[in-house]
């Protein structure tokens, strides 16, 4: 029996409509900005088109979920990007790298409003895509699928060893038997309460 490794997941959506989100980014210094009045028209007027733009931008939104590529995949992208000129200084294309793994991290394409988008192929219309999206936006993509199944950084046993220490300055017990075992019936010796 092979065993294999289950890799998480996460969504992020991609706005395909740049001059909403300009828009979108306007309006919220304009409701953000200082006011001498708590209804100011141009306040109001703003928080309307805010409203009305919620809906919207969920119809331009693609949610796209990933999962963790495989190290081998992560090995092949990131080789693949060591450019043969200047321009990189660290040595890495990073744009080369979102456009290796992207089509191997997607598991699925929808729009944000929950309809099918079903005119995306994932190993075809990435790159084209990548090249319509702002730099904060393949970053963000890259950053998501870069960082997933690193989450914990030092690893699960560092972050559950946390976890059991705020639980014991809290007085809490902990949901471990073994562990809340050994603080109420006290030492591995036997009880605490000597007489």
């Amino acid at each position: 029996m092979a065993i294999t490794v289950k890799r998480p997941e996460r969504t992020v959506e991609i706005i395909t409509d740049l001059t909403m989100l300009d828009e979108i980014d306007r309006l919220t210094k304009e409701v953000s900005a200082p006011s001498t009045t708590l209804a100011d028209p141009r306040k109001v007027k703003a928080a309307r088109r805010l409203e009305a733009l919620a809906d919207e931008v969920k119809g331009v939104t693609l949610s796209v979920r990933f999962q963790a590529v495989s190290a081998r995949e992560n090995a092949e992208a990131m080789a693949a990007a060591v450019p043969k000129d200047d321009q990189h200084p660290d040595g890495t294309d990073w744009f080369k790298v979102v456009q290796k793994l992207a089509p191997a991290a997607t598991v699925s394409v929808e729009w944000a409003d929950g309809s099918a988008c079903n005119d995306f192929n994932p190993d075809t219309d990435w790159s084209a895509l990548l090249d319509s999206m702002s730099d904060y936006q393949v970053a963000e993509v890259l950053g998501a699928i870069i960082a997933l199944g690193r989450e914990t950084g030092a690893g699960p046993k560092a972050i559950f060893e946390k976890a059991s220490s705020i639980l014991r300055a809290s007085g809490q017990n902990s949901s471990s038997p073994e562990r809340s075992a050994s603080r109420t019936n006290g030492y591995k010796g036997g009880n605490r309460n000597r007489r």
